[in-house]
């Protein structure tokens, strides 16, 4: 028997992807590359992927419809992706809340700070240089929300 599997390419806009799973999936196209072909392929452009809830899952909202169950197992982090093609050192925040974190090496590295009231930034920096920074639009952590969007916010960069 002979199966034929349709390989697809997903082509994503680029510079900047926020507010969908588009930045997940333009992601994901990189492992399933890695499955498809047995190794993980180069990484010849630098992005981050910065997701996280727009608000705690304590926040009280006055919605008419309530928390979802397990609510409570989600945890309140700033998440970040970075496919670095050197190393250099990355400053993630979430409001006031920030972390710098050593990239010893190209490839893909996870990193998590508290989520904190205000908005998500990244900055890349080597040899003491800031050589981006990444401040997407449209998204402000708060602790009074309209309703509950226990969604993530996603978006991509530089």
């Amino acid at each position: 028997m002979t199966i034929k599997v349709l390989s697809i390419i997903i082509r994503v806009p680029e510079p900047m992807l926020i507010n969908s799973d588009t930045g997940w999936l333009e992601m994901t196209n990189y492992y399933a590359t890695a499955f498809k072909t047995g190794r993980y392929p180069p990484i010849t452009k630098e992005r981050i992927y910065l997701w996280s809830r727009p608000h705690s899952k304590y926040a009280s909202a006055p919605d008419h419809v309530d928390r979802p169950n397990n609510w409570d197992w989600t945890e309140d982090y700033l998440w970040a992706t970075l496919f670095a093609t050197a190393p250099g050192s990355l400053t993630i925040a979430s409001g006031p809340n920030s972390g710098q974190f050593n990239v010893p090496y190209s490839g893909v590295h996870k990193f998590k700070v508290p989520s904190g009231l205000g908005r998500m930034s990244a900055t890349m920096y080597r040899n003491g240089i800031a050589v981006w920074n990444f401040n997407p639009d449209g998204f402000q952590y708060t602790d009074r929300p309209p309703n509950y969007n226990f969604n993530a916010f996603v978006a991509a960069g530089p």
